[in-house]
């Protein structure tokens, strides 16, 4: 009973340690906006990147980007679990600036 309530434990301390977020805000009043969000994945315990870079035409049509936030959620914690840090992922959430209507 002692050994499982440890792991408990554990497993909780450890779940929520590693998360984390960083947001970078471009614009004041943005309007009208919609939200995509991706995953960045990388190799290695996040050593090494899929994919090393993103455009602003790649995360948002029109390439007006207003906030941009990066974090590390459960489910990135547990697919890097899962696979033993053979690959691990954040999360990467960009507010876009939506186009005005008839252009």
């Amino acid at each position: 009973m002692v050994k499982i309530r440890a792991l408990i434990f554990l497993i909780i301390v450890l779940s929520a340690s590693g998360c984390y977020r960083i947001s970078y805000k471009f614009t004041i009043d943005p309007g009208k906006t919609f939200t995509n969000s991706y995953w960045n994945n990388y190799f290695i315990y996040g050593l090494v990147p899929v994919k090393e870079r993103y455009s602003a035409e790649n995360l948002c049509g029109n390439g007006s980007i207003s906030r941009l936030d990066t974090k590390l959620e459960g489910a990135n914690i547990l697919s890097s679990i899962f696979s033993l840090g053979l690959t691990s992922a954040n999360t990467l959430n960009v507010q876009c600036i939506a186009k005005p209507a008839g252009k």
